[in-house]
């Protein structure tokens, strides 16, 4: 198939990547000049939308962009991925929330908007409720994280001192903090079906502080454990899109959505944070790795409204972002063209070295890969990650998150408890080293003559006997 990629600014590369792996005829191009760069040598770029358009592909699957996508439209070639309105839902928060609680998307938390970090600071001054706020920006340059969890009203207040004082906070959002397990559903929807949710939901759970243990500055993501869930509307779809869908068919929307929650430690219930409206990273690449079939073939398929139902390897699907220190043409050593859960990101050939793009994804750093598995338990799709693929990779200075996985086991287990079904069956987890050495240590119990009834492959993944 002929598929295209219209983006905003380079970040669907590891889409082209796979779907060029494929074996699809995979026509790139990037709006802005932040993305020139990235894939070139690694997939086919064109320079223009229009020279895009004259090669008339099946498909062209957009990001972020809601002019670019009309005129895509008006051509005659069907594409999905951005609109206004979905932009809308994404980056107007105030909008979103106040969505959510007119529709019974979850629970919202209190949520306040401001343009001006000096009522900002005198609404916090006069707050009498002892609440905890969260600080989300909406607009300006982001030399540091655009999110803030602060501590103390104290905290709060030097957050606003700081952004006023650097005059970048266009626009921003205070929104009540809620203590609990954050968690995002997601569906892919197309208003053109009566049924509109393609089946199965799939849900995240996400890692975004930089260092080990959830220190350090909030980045767009390190890693996610990312799982489908079992039966048509489980609990927390119930709970949350499921009471968005008047709205998606309003605004006749077709593309995944995500709405990231927290589950409340104390009531149990999910509090509305935002809407990604789009692809999502780096759930994506792990869901991409997991993906039983062709999924060229599947967008393709979902932009002409012939979208069916998901199907994946395993249970479980796991990404570990990989980063560098932000600066021009670092070299990245990888076996990507080899290994099919290696993505690239802001990446480019140089010859026959694959160097990074002088670009900054977060404050210091730019990503360049994304590191993937899938298996029955969490350990089995995160485990390989760190024992078999890391040690390929030959980056300078390789920046990456050592704990992915970790507290994904805890949530999932008191999802559980909670009423929120992970795993329908009940199996003891078993990390991929204990796995590999059943498999070595092939063994038929004393006075039993079946064999074993769930061991592992040779990538660790499991497989029933």
């Amino acid at each position: 198939m002929k598929i295209g990629f219209a983006d905003n600014a380079g970040s669907l590369l590891s889409v082209v990547w796979h779907c060029q792996q494929e074996g699809h005829d995979v026509y790139y191009w990037t709006k802005e000049d932040d993305g020139a760069k990235i894939g070139i040598g690694l997939v086919h770029r064109v320079k223009t939308l229009k020279e895009l358009i004259y090669e008339r592909p099946d498909a062209v699957i957009t990001y972020r962009l809601d002019k670019e996508a009309e005129h895509i439209k008006k051509s005659g070639i069907e594409t999905f991925g951005s609109s206004g309105a979905t932009m809308e839902l994404e980056d107007k928060r105030l909008f979103a929330a106040q969505l959510c609680r007119s529709l019974g998307v979850g629970k919202v938390p209190r949520t306040e908007r401001f343009t001006d970090t000096r009522a900002a600071r005198k609404f916090i001054e006069d707050d009498k409720s002892r609440t905890s706020w969260v600080f989300k920006s909406e607009g300006g340059s982001v030399p540091t994280s655009s999110t803030h969890v602060t501590k103390s009203r104290e905290h709060l207040l030097q957050i606003l001192d700081y952004e006023g004082s650097l005059n970048r906070a266009k626009a921003f959002v205070l929104q009540q903090k809620v203590d609990g397990i954050e968690i995002s559903i997601e569906g892919w929807f197309d208003y053109r079906d009566d049924i509109g949710w393609l089946k199965p939901l799939n849900s995240t759970l996400e890692r975004k502080p930089l260092f080990p243990g959830d220190i350090g500055p909030l980045t767009g993501c390190m890693g996610s454990v990312v799982w489908a869930w079992s039966g048509d509307r489980p609990k927390l779809f119930r709970q949350t899109l499921e009471n968005l869908t008047p709205y998606l068919n309003k605004i006749k929307y077709t593309g995944p959505i995500d709405g990231n929650f927290i589950i409340d430690y104390i009531d149990r219930q999910p509090y509305f944070l935002e809407f990604t409206p789009r692809f999502g990273w780096n759930a994506l690449e792990a869901v991409m790795a997991g993906f039983n079939g062709d999924f060229g073939e599947f967008l393709v398929n979902f932009a002409k409204g012939r979208g069916g139902a998901f199907k994946f390897q395993d249970r479980y699907m796991a990404a570990l972002r990989v980063y560098t220190p932000h600066a021009k043409d670092v070299p990245v050593t990888a076996p990507i063209r080899e290994h099919p859960l290696i993505y690239p990101k802001d990446l480019w050939f140089d010859g026959d070295q694959l160097r990074a793009v002088d670009e900054e994804t977060i404050p210091g750093f730019t990503a360049v890969l994304e590191v993937c598995g899938y298996g029955r338990t969490v350990s089995q799709a995160v485990d390989p990650i760190y024992e078999d693929i890391i040690p390929q990779l030959q980056v300078t200075d390789i920046t990456y998150r050592n704990d992915i996985g970790d507290k994904a086991k805890d949530d999932i287990k008191m999802l559980g408890e909670w009423g929120y079904i992970v795993e329908k069956d009940i199996r003891l987890p078993i990390s991929y080293t204990e796995a590999k050495v059943i498999r070595e240590e092939w063994y038929e119990p004393e006075g039993a003559g079946d064999t074993p009834s769930s061991v592992t492959d040779g990538a660790g993944h499991g497989s029933d006997k």
